[in-house]
C-alpha cells in the first residue's frame, strides 16, 4: 500500500466515525515540534559540619556570615552542627571556611 493510499484510508476511517483526524506523518497538534526552551539551572546544595557552637547565638552568627556569601540563596544551621546551603552555583569551600571563621571560633568540614 502506498503512503498516499494509507493516508486516504486513515481519512476515510476518520470520516466514518464523524471525527476528523490529521493523516500520519510529521508530528502534528500537541506533538508538533516546538522551539527549544532554555532550561533553568538548578540550585546547588552543599552540606557541612560545624563544630564549636554552644548556643543559639552561635548558630545565628554562623548563619548570618554564610548567608552573606555571594550567590547563596538559603542557609540552615542547627545546634548539632549541621550546616546546609543552597546556592546558584557551587560555592568554594574556602569561602565557607572564611565565613564560619568570621562568625567565631568554629571549624567547618564537608559533611
Amino acid at each position: 500500500m502506498s503512503a498516499l493510499a494509507s493516508q486516504d484510508a486513515v481519512a476515510a476511517a476518520a470520516g466514518a466515525c464523524g471525527r476528523v483526524r490529521s493523516a500520519p506523518g510529521p508530528a502534528a497538534g500537541r506533538f508538533a515540534a516546538r522551539p527549544a526552551q532554555q532550561t533553568k539551572m538548578t540550585d546547588m546544595d552543599a552540606n557541612y559540619t560545624v563544630s564549636g557552637m554552644h548556643c543559639q547565638h552561635c548558630v545565628e552568627h554562623v548563619k548570618a556570615e554564610v548567608s552573606a556569601i555571594p550567590g547563596v540563596r538559603r542557609v540552615a544551621v542547627d545546634l548539632d552542627g549541621h550546616l546546609s546551603l543552597t546556592a546558584k552555583q557551587p560555592v568554594d569551600f574556602a569561602l565557607v571556611q572564611a565565613a564560619v571563621a568570621e562568625a567565631g571560633e568554629y571549624t567547618v568540614v564537608p559533611a
